[in-house]
C-alpha cells in the first residue's frame, strides 16, 4: 500500500485529491494537511509515502526535501497556474502539476512516482487551458448556492451549514438537491470531485465567500 499525504488550504482541493486516490487501488491517503506545520508533522510521522503538496502550504520547500528525504518520501509540487514551474524543477521534487490539470494526471503521477520514476513534469509543459465547463457550471447557480458549495468544501454537515446561514437543514437540503441538477452530479462525494477537477466553479465559490447569502428560512426561493 502506497501512503500519500495531502497538503494544501483549500478543503475542496484536499478532499477532491484524497477522494480520488482513495478510491484506486494501491493507495491509502494517511492524512490531510491544511498548513506548513501540520505537514511538517505528517512528513515525519508517515516515512515512504508519496506527499502531493501545493506551493501554498509549503513555507520551506528546501526542509520539506529535507524532511522527505530522511524519510524516504517523494514530494510531487502543485504549482499555481499563474506561478513559474522551471524553479522548481531541479529542486529535487519528484514531480510537478499544475492545479488545473486533469484529474487523469494526478493519477499518472501518483502511478508513475509509486513505479519509481525520478521525475514526472508531462503536464507542466502543456498550456493552462480556461476551465470553461467549470465557469458555465458556476453561472448556473445562485450566490446561495455557490456559497453552500463554499461552505461544503470546508467539510461542514448540512446543519453546520444551516447555523452559518441562519437558516434549516431542510432548505439546505433543498439548495443542495438544485445544485446536484444544475451540475449534473448525485452527492456530496461526486461534487467534491467535480470541484477538483473544475478549478473555475471552485474559485466563483470561493468569490462569495466573503460575504454570506441570506437564505430564507421558509421555503427554497427561486433565483436567491
Amino acid at each position: 500500500m502506497f501512503r500519500v499525504i495531502v497538503a494544501d488550504t483549500q478543503p475542496v482541493f484536499r478532499a477532491g485529491v484524497a477522494t480520488v486516490l482513495s478510491s484506486q487501488t494501491g493507495f491509502q491517503v494517511v492524512q490531510q494537511c491544511a498548513d506548513w506545520k501540520l505537514l511538517r508533522d505528517a512528513a515525519a510521522r508517515h516515512p515512504s509515502a508519496l506527499i502531493l503538496a501545493s506551493t501554498w502550504v509549503v513555507d520551506s520547500l528546501s526542509s520539506l526535501l529535507a524532511l522527505a528525504h530522511t524519510a524516504g518520501s517523494r514530494i510531487v509540487l502543485i504549482v499555481e497556474d499563474t506561478e513559474s514551474s522551471f524553479r522548481y524543477a531541479a529542486s529535487g521534487v519528484a514531480g510537478i502539476l499544475r492545479r488545473s490539470s486533469e484529474l487523469a494526471d494526478v493519477l499518472n503521477h501518483a502511478r508513475s512516482i509509486q513505479r519509481g520514476a525520478s521525475f514526472v513534469a508531462a503536464a507542466v509543459a502543456a498550456p493552462v487551458k480556461r476551465d470553461l465547463v467549470g465557469t458555465r457550471a458556476a453561472q448556473q447557480l445562485t450566490r446561495s448556492e455557490l456559497r453552500i458549495v463554499s461552505l461544503l468544501g470546508e467539510g461542514m454537515k448540512n446543519r453546520e451549514i444551516a447555523q452559518a446561514l441562519r437558516t434549516t437543514e431542510q432548505v439546505v437540503k433543498n439548495y443542495l438537491r438544485s445544485v446536484f441538477d444544475k451540475v449534473g452530479v448525485s452527492d456530496r462525494v461526486e461534487l467534491a470531485l467535480y470541484t477538483f477537477h473544475h478549478p473555475a466553479f471552485q474559485m466563483a465559490a470561493v468569490d462569495v465567500s466573503a460575504g454570506i447569502s441570506f437564505v430564507p428560512t421558509s421555503a427554497l426561493a427561486v433565483g436567491a
